[in-house]
């Protein structure tokens, strides 16, 4: 369902349109897309974040990559040369679904609007869930920021390796 995730490109927005259903149909959920354009010679990436309870493995990714392939290329959605990429969201997880900002609340993130918001485009703080249709981001100050789903462009856990003593 579209209007449960963050702002996507044109290009994007017709990849999950056929690529959600089959990931889905296969046990995985499509947690975000991304298309990024590239030149002509080398032509864009296609990156289709999937992941499923207990986590992706390669042998996963291959596997949607392959069923994948054969529907875009099918459907030419994209209508250039690209690469498509099928990875899991990785240690800075990439946030698309409301359900990804539900279920990642008390982390720490970072979130890049499409348009300014209160004169500002990027934001980091933690994450406190969702209300209606805002994700609700408590700042350093203490002051929590409602920002529109629609609105978010991209949005990351702020992981943080921090160092074990003995």
């Amino acid at each position: 369902m579209m209007e449960n995730r963050i702002h996507l490109s044109k290009t994007a927005h017709k990849v999950i349109e056929l690529a959600e259903p089959l990931i889905e149909s296969l046990g995985y959920g499509c947690v975000h897309v991304e298309f990024r354009s590239g030149s002509a010679k080398k032509g864009g990436l296609l990156c289709v974040y999937i992941d499923r309870e207990g986590g992706i493995s390669v042998t996963d990714c291959a596997q949607i990559s392959r069923q994948l392939d054969v529907v875009l290329d099918v459907e030419d959605v994209v209508g250039s040369a690209y690469t498509l990429e099928v990875s899991s969201p990785g240690v800075d997880r990439t946030l698309g679904r409301r359900v990804d900002f539900e279920s990642h609340a008390g982390e720490q993130v970072r979130i890049r609007t499409v348009h300014p918001i209160g004169e500002r485009r990027n934001w980091s703080g933690e994450l406190a869930g969702v209300k209606d249709d805002c994700v609700l981001l408590t700042l350093d100050t203490g002051v929590t920021a409602e920002l529109p789903l629609g609105e978010i462009q991209r949005a990351n856990i702020k992981h943080s390796f921090e160092q074990r003593r003995a």
